[in-house]
């Protein structure tokens, strides 16, 4: 591994992302996407200074790129991992299954979250 690699992987949220461009909501927006392996990223709040977690996501369609996930791909990874050992196990069963489509939907006014619909 190069010291730029290292660094990466070292400031990264997650070592699933390390290295890797971030998509914003707008660049999938209305698109089918398909999560093929996913992490639990962890930051600071800088409001609070609390760690917060969120999951990131690798999209079969972008690749060098990872999607972060909002409340509701939050819930719905809080819900796979109630039923698997580790984050490993349950992205490798995200995996093994071809992963996950799901669209991203614009934001209705007056909601704090975009709707997803899984494909």
């Amino acid at each position: 591994m190069t010291l730029k690699q290292l660094a990466q992987k070292e400031l990264a949220k997650s070592p699933l992302i390390a290295g890797l461009e971030k998509l914003d909501t707008e660049d999938i927006i209305n698109q089918p996407v398909t999560a093929i392996a996913f992490d639990i990223a962890t930051a600071r709040d800088q409001e609070t200074g609390e760690e917060k977690t969120y999951p990131v996501f690798l999209l079969k369609e972008y690749e060098g790129k990872y999607y972060s996930g909002g409340y509701l791909l939050n819930k719905m990874v809080q819900c796979w991992m109630s039923e698997y050992e580790s984050v490993e196990e349950a992205s490798a069963a995200l995996a093994e299954e071809g992963g996950l489509t799901f669209i991203v939907r614009p934001k209705p006014k007056g909601k704090q979250y975009y709707p997803i619909d899984i494909v």
